[in-house]
């Protein structure tokens, strides 16, 4: 992301006290939808932060009206991959001119969600300092460039550089806020459920009916894999057609974050899309951490950079709960593999990231720094640098024509996926968005460049 250049004179309190302004302003800012005509049901593809947020705005926009919601995951529980293991550090800064204005309408989400739903108390919703030390490599370098290039926002008690530095403010409150992951998308699955929405966990989408270019219906499995060991082999694919079923439904969205490629392929086999998913070097082992003794007393969160003090990509920021995280991209290249579950630590990578944590981490009392979780997912980055988030046209779900009826103008086959290192931050607006475009309303962001690149270059349409 881009770094945001910052002028900065107020001490924290001042900046704190303006971040809640700016909370209460923008949760006093009304949806623009929320009913529209019926629009038939809705099956989702992945239960993690993009899927959940899709069918949390599609079930406020329902309203008392028909149309099931169904969302559908492969993994024995939610939350197993970035959803659950990211640092949940959101920011309203950075972004490209093509995703600028749904990030900015996702950071107004953000601040919305928290004010109605109680996100200080629920998914430790707070203000955030982003800091990116600089290296001093002499006393000259210090003399020119630390007092008018450090900020008047004061490292964290938890941090501590063995090696000079100037610290350079990369955000402040008013721009970046920290949430616990989990926490948040755990509210997101509650309120989904309590208004009506399903979730099947467990299972797989294996086929997709078409019909006038729109499905009409998928068939869910257990996957026979998961009876193995309780019942032999020929038992297991019995009970997996045993176990199968047909939803209707009128739109299907594809959200299984960097699954999304292999799930389209297996539906649609015979399309010419190809999702231009960069995935093999983009997974990130993390730490969770606790210092004993150590409590966020500052009511606001930091994040530490720690790139140009050890030359790697790698930060540390804290919770309001006082828990510290290590993450980046410090980890070794390996092909995604079939599921969520199969995801593990790198020992290596974890270790080093101890030793990391173990330099600049400062425990009151020197009592040590305790590890809490361990912890490694894929990000679901695009080799376009941006999301895809759009309807797909129905003559390419398939060669050939659509046959039958003609196309429906309702329903539809929709991606949203490929928010990167994003997906936390950009959550809501992503889902609201494609609530609007599966209701064929205007939406409240413009969208028209994420939808399925052009460039012949790194085209998603094979020619």
């Amino acid at each position: 992301m881009r770094v945001a250049c910052l002028s900065l004179s107020n001490r924290p309190l001042v900046f704190t006290r303006l971040y809640h302004s700016l909370l209460n302003e923008k949760a006093s800012v009304t949806q623009r939808h929320t009913v529209s005509a019926p629009y038939g049901d809705t099956v989702i593809i992945g239960g993690g932060v993009i899927g959940l947020c899709t069918a949390f705005y599609l079930a406020h926009a329902r309203g008392g009206k028909r149309g099931r919601i169904t969302i559908v995951d492969r993994a024995p529980e939610l939350f197993l991959g970035a959803s659950g293991k990211c640092n949940g550090v959101l920011g309203d800064y950075g972004f490209s001119d093509e995703v600028a204005p749904l990030g900015s309408l996702s950071w107004q989400l953000h601040h919305r969600l928290a004010n109605a739903y109680g996100g200080v108390e629920r998914w430790g919703f707070s203000a955030m300092v982003v800091h990116r030390p600089e290296k001093v490599r002499n006393n000259t370098e210090m003399k020119h460039h630390g007092p008018e290039d450090s900020s008047n926002m004061p490292m964290p008690p938890w941090f501590h550089s063995p090696v000079k530095f100037i610290d350079h403010l990369e955000s402040n409150p008013v721009l970046a806020a920290r949430i616990s992951p989990r926490r948040f998308c755990s509210f997101l699955k509650e309120e989904c459920e309590r208004m009506g929405a399903k979730i099947l966990l467990n299972l797989q989408v294996t086929s997709v009916t078409l019909k006038a270019g729109a499905p009409s219906s998928v068939v869910v499995e257990q996957e026979h894999e998961t009876l193995i060991g309780i019942v032999s082999k020929e038992q297991a694919l019995q009970q997996q057609k045993m176990n199968s079923q047909r939803i209707s439904c009128n739109n299907l969205v594809i959200a299984a974050g960097p699954w999304s490629q292999r799930v389209f392929k297996s539906l649609f086999p015979d399309s010419v899309i190809n999702i231009p998913f960069d995935q093999d070097s983009k997974s990130g082992n993390s730490l969770l951490l606790k210092l004993p003794g150590y409590r966020n007393n500052r009511g606001y969160c930091d994040q530490v950079y720690l790139k140009d003090l050890i030359g790697k990509k790698v930060d540390l920021s804290d919770y309001l709960d006082g828990y510290i995280y290590l993450g980046g991209y410090l980890a070794g290249a390996e092909p995604l593999p079939e599921k969520v579950t199969d995801v593990k630590p790198q020992r290596k990578y974890i270790d080093e990231m101890l030793r990391t944590a173990r330099k600049f981490l400062v425990a009151p009392g020197n009592e040590g720094v305790l590890i809490v979780a361990g912890g490694r997912a894929y990000r679901p980055v695009l080799s376009i640098d941006r999301p895809i988030i759009t309807k797909v046209p129905p003559k390419l779900l398939a060669l050939g024509e659509i046959g039958g009826e003609q196309t429906r103008a309702t329903g539809g086959v929709f991606l949203n996926v490929g928010h990167g290192s994003d997906g936390m931050t950009l959550g809501p607006g992503s889902g609201l968005v494609m609530s609007e475009l599966i209701q064929g309303i205007p939406t409240s962001a413009d969208i028209t460049r994420l939808g399925l690149p052009i460039d012949k270059g790194r085209c998603s349409v094979s020619s």
